[in-house]
């Protein structure tokens, strides 16, 4: 499932029905059948039925319809979508000779050129069009052209062969983020000999391009080579001192690499503010190193004199991590600004839960959630955070009682009700969760992370599958290359025994995003369909990115598995 956010794009029926009847729209013509309006609007409530229900199919069947009566641009490219998530090449290839007669979204619309051509085979032409993408002065276009080549092709070696092609016939333009677009492709296929081809190449263009460098010692990281990978970072070191950005992506691969403290060596390297004395305290905490993190705290309480509060707010943070409960309070109470105040409050109240002072904690976030001049957000967060320290005190129903109490004073926040969604999941009353994300569905039908959690719910806790899928269906309509929504997708395709397709979409999702949760379904799919090496390795990735061992998809592939803890 994982997590995800983002609206759904497509247009509403219901706004042409609402112009129609509000006379926004001229008065009908004579002849019914030449105006756009009334030959697009059945088909496209139709088609926005069909979505409501998740039927991607006949929604993409009537929004191509609507396209080919109207010849408008926008509904072509919902047909296009819907063509391409239920692979009817066809009908994608209509659609995109439709959208292209009146452009809109240009760089969208050659990606479905370069998508299409994907599709069929062609890819020559494919090549072509992701090259000129690349090669426009705008990284977010180079990105998606990589998505499109991730998303679209047919298997994971076409992908392979087409992205080869574009490094070694020099398609790929001598622009910095068009290379680590490619790059960072290579290393989501997880091919070493593109990933070597495309950093030679880098370095051949960029030979004193830091960020290159950085990607080797990515690379190294993921094949297993760490000492190789820190050798690499001990070489860019020199040029983080001057290049914030840079240290911290230097730090961030030390921490990857569990070298919390050269992270934090790192950040102690040139200017310090506010968000370098955070990472610093994190890669102490990470590492242990309470001595270290003793010296960072008085260093900290040497300015500590000027009231910036954010640095206020990490001396109690410090200080909590520390168990210097009181002066950890102290801090807190000394912070000034209402904003940053009431996150004060919020984090006090967790520190006299740790002094196991209930009535206090208890006390101050009764008064957050009644005090009528705290932002509602806030008299919101309290009740989420009452409800999660009950969690933690092993108290499952005083938590939903918590819940329900925010619900009364929050009635239609879907935060809450999607938080008492996932404390009925994980208190194993499922019924009762999913009656909560069907709740959320009725205020808001469009939800996609409601959408997804729904459908993944079904699709993990019972055999309602058909469901499940439907609700899926729609959250992907949405959000067609958002990978936790791959995952559920090929979650459910695994449940209902499609196993050759449900491996497909689960390596599309890990080729997006490296998830824990997705690669533990991914290791259970391949263990089931015979590949017991390819589960293993799927399994080690999915053990490296869950690093405090509480998923619950992980441990389970690992029981499948025989693997002990």
């Amino acid at each position: 499932m994982t997590e995800h956010k983002a609206q759904p794009a497509w247009r509403n029926a219901a706004l042409v029905l609402a112009c129609w009847a509000g006379g926004a729209v001229a008065a009908p013509a004579l002849n019914p059948a030449a105006d756009p309006v009334r030959l697009s609007l059945e088909p496209v409530m139709v088609a926005e039925f069909a979505l409501s229900e998740g039927d991607l199919v006949t929604a993409g069947k009537q929004y191509l319809h609507a396209a080919r009566r109207t010849g408008d641009a926008h509904v072509a490219q919902n047909a296009f979508r819907l063509a391409l998530l239920t692979q009817n090449d066809a009908a994608a290839k209509q659609a995109l000779a439709i959208w292209q007669r009146n452009p809109v979204d240009p760089d969208d619309l050659q990606g479905a050129r370069a998508a299409v051509a994907l599709r069929e085979g062609r890819d020559a032409d494919a090549v072509r069009e992701l090259a000129s993408m690349l090669s426009k002065d705008d990284d977010r276009v180079g990105k998606l052209a990589m998505a499109t080549l991730a998303t679209a092709t047919r298997d994971e070696q076409q992908a392979k062969r087409v992205l080869r092609q574009l490094i070694e016939s020099n398609a790929v333009p001598n622009r910095i983020g068009a290379w680590l677009a490619v790059g960072g492709l290579a290393q989501a296929l997880d091919e070493t000999s593109l990933i070597d081809a495309a950093i030679a190449q880098m370095l051949r263009r960029f030979p004193d391009e830091p960020r290159i460098t950085l990607l080797r010692a990515a690379q190294d990281r993921l094949a297993g080579n760490e000492t190789a990978a820190r050798e690499t970072l001990r070489k860019v070191e020199p040029a983080t001192r001057t290049n914030a950005s840079l240290r911290s992506s230097v730090a961030l691969e030390y921490r990857l690499l569990g070298d919390y403290l050269d992270s934090e060596r790192v950040l102690a390297q040139g200017e310090q503010t506010a968000e370098t004395y955070t990472e610093r305290a994190y890669s102490l905490a990470q590492a242990d190193d309470r001595p270290r993190l003793e010296a960072l705290y008085s260093e900290l309480q040497k300015t500590a004199s000027r009231p910036d509060p954010q640095q206020r707010l990490l001396l109690g943070q410090i200080a909590e991590y520390l168990k210097k409960w009181e002066e950890s309070l102290r801090w807190y109470a000394s912070v000034p600004g209402e904003e940053e105040q009431w996150s004060a409050q919020l984090a006090s109240a967790n520190v006299l839960f740790e002094l196991k002072r209930a009535a206090d904690w208890q006390q101050m976030l009764k008064a957050l959630q009644t005090n009528t001049e705290v932002p509602d957000d806030t008299r919101r967060d309290a009740f989420l955070l009452e409800a999660t320290l009950f969690q933690r005190a092993g108290d499952p129903a005083r938590e939903q009682e918590v819940l329900n109490r925010a619900m009364s004073a929050f009635p239609d926040d879907t935060s809450v009700l999607y938080t008492r969604a996932l404390a009925f999941e994980r208190n194993n009353e499922v019924e009762r969760a999913i009656a909560e994300f069907r709740r959320i569905l009725v205020m808001d039908a469009n939800n996609v992370d409601t959408l997804n959690a729904l459908g993944y719910t079904l699709a993990d806790r019972t055999t309602r599958y058909q469901e499940a899928l439907q609700l899926i269906n729609r959250a992907r309509a949405a959000q067609p290359n958002n990978a936790a929504i791959i995952d559920s997708y090929g979650w459910v395709l695994y449940k209902m025994g499609d196993l050759p397709e449900a491996l497909r979409q689960l390596q599309r999702a890990a080729r997006l995003q490296r998830d824990p949760e997705i690669f533990a379904h991914l290791a259970e799919v391949l263990w089931r369909s015979g590949d017991r090496d390819g589960a293993r390795k799927a399994i080690e990735q999915a053990d490296k990115l869950d690093t405090d061992k509480t998923n619950r998809a992980v441990q389970a592939v690992r029981q499948l598995m025989g693997i002990s803890a």
